[in-house]
């Protein structure tokens, strides 16, 4: 395997810390101090690290992109909608009129979609800034125009406390406003990944950003500072400063502690680090399924939240193993026309 198509470990590993936190953050009973800690970065680092690796459209194919980027997407998100949306209905008992609804509103996506896909809203916006990002770095050639296209996404993301109502709706459809804030961090990681690899080797640059993410965190418990970072329903609030300079700031700091920290364990032994690199490896299925499997353990009798959180990553984990190393090359095995 050559350099270039070797996965780098620290991007693994902090993906990996990504996905846990996601999971914690939607099985959190409480919504203290690190109910909002979460919040600040489990999802911006994975528009960060999706960043990283986009690449500009030459010669306008705009095609072979689709297929490659966008249509795997949109695949896993309507099987995974609808499986998941089909076993709510036996597990939860619901009614076949709300289940066909409920089938209707994965084409809407965004806030529409709750229970086992409360996280699909990171799908639909996930796609909508890979398209507009990639289109940004294709056609604007100047490094200073992206980084004010940047910021300007992020002030427009936070300038305004409630999503607009589209045609009438009572929800924007796939979070498209949201997109706003991830076309930020996507850009974020695309402009600034040779700078990120250089400041991630600072030992007392992480550290001390870490002090200050500990300070924030305690005094986020003390109620002197509040930032509230949800993107999915657009709820930012922010004191003493201002939403668009926390938004800014706060997330970033984290991800690079994060990123800091994901480096310094990927030196370790790899009998310490592989489980994460491997969860970093198949976050998608932890994704679409940790809702549905913390719900059917918490059905099934098993009331501790450390226990619940273990099996939402494994069981997802386990079956995105088996799906990789079986059903994928089943499924993509080339198929031989007799001569």
């Amino acid at each position: 395997m050559s350099t270039e198509k070797k996965r780098i470990v620290w991007i693994d590993l902090a993906k990996a810390f990504g996905m846990i936190a996601v999971v914690i953050g939607h099985a959190l009973e409480t919504h203290g101090a690190m109910y909002h800690f979460f919040y600040w970065w489990h999802v911006p680092i994975f528009f960060v690290a999706s960043g990283f690796f986009i690449k500009p459209v030459v010669d306008n194919q705009w095609g072979p992109f689709f297929k490659r980027r966008i249509k795997p997407l949109l695949v896993s998100y309507f099987a995974a909608g609808i499986f998941l949306i089909t076993l709510s209905h036996f597990v939860q008992h619901q009614s076949i009129r709300y289940t066909l609804k409920y089938y209707f509103k994965l084409l809407l996506g965004g806030r529409y979609l709750n229970l086992y896909l409360s996280i699909f809203w990171f799908i639909n916006v996930l796609i909508l800034a890979t398209i507009v990002t990639t289109f940004i770095i294709t056609y604007v050639k100047s490094r200073e125009a992206k980084l004010g296209i940047m910021m300007v996404s992020l002030l427009l993301g936070a300038s305004y406390k409630k999503q607009p109502h589209i045609f009438g709706l009572k929800y924007t459809p796939w979070d498209f406003d949201v997109t706003l804030f991830a076309i930020f961090f996507m850009l974020f990681g695309y402009l600034f990944f040779p700078q990120i690899k250089e400041w991630i080797t600072h030992t007392w640059l992480i550290i001390g950003l870490g002090i200050f993410t500990l300070f924030l965190i305690w005094e986020q418990h003390l109620g002197v500072f509040n930032f509230g970072f949800f993107l999915k329903s657009h709820q930012i609030h922010a004191k003493p400063l201002s939403p668009s300079l926390y938004s800014t700031v706060i997330p970033l700091v984290v991800i690079l502690v994060v990123f800091g920290v994901s480096r310094w364990l990927s030196f370790a032994p790899i009998w310490v680090y592989k489980p994460l690199d491997i969860l970093g490896q198949h976050t998608l299925f932890v994704m679409y399924m940790h809702k549905a499997v913390l719900d059917i353990s918490f059905r099934m009798g098993i009331n501790s939240l450390i226990l619940r959180i273990i099996i939402a990553i494994v069981v997802p984990l386990l079956i995105s193993l088996v799906y990789a190393k079986w059903i994928k090359i089943i499924w993509h095995k080339p198929v031989k026309v007799a001569s």
